[in-house]
């Protein structure tokens, strides 16, 4: 799980505006601390979200910021970026 949790974040961070003139069409899973875009796989967007929220909840609480409330709220939620492919991810600048 975190092997995948890595390649999502690798991923992260490529608006969908940035990209050639060919871009996808991006969807959005929705989480409370992530955004996943995707093109069109919805099963993988979700898994993805579920294993960095997952992820969060535990660096958190490693952390010791399980105490002070949900210090990472709506507004600052990590956007990842799921590519169809390698090309496609090193279309973006």
């Amino acid at each position: 799980m975190c092997r995948k949790l890595l390649l999502a974040l690798i991923l992260i961070g490529v608006p969908p505006a940035l990209l050639a003139q060919d871009a996808p069409s991006w969807q959005v899973v929705k989480g409370k601390h992530f955004l996943v875009h995707h093109v069109g796989n919805r099963e993988l967007a979700e898994r993805a979200l579920a294993a960095a929220e997952k992820a969060r909840r535990e660096i958190a609480s490693g952390l010791g910021l399980r105490k002070h409330g949900d210090f990472w709220l709506w507004e600052d939620r990590i956007a990842i970026y799921i590519h169809r492919n390698k090309r496609e991810h090193h279309v973006a600048p």
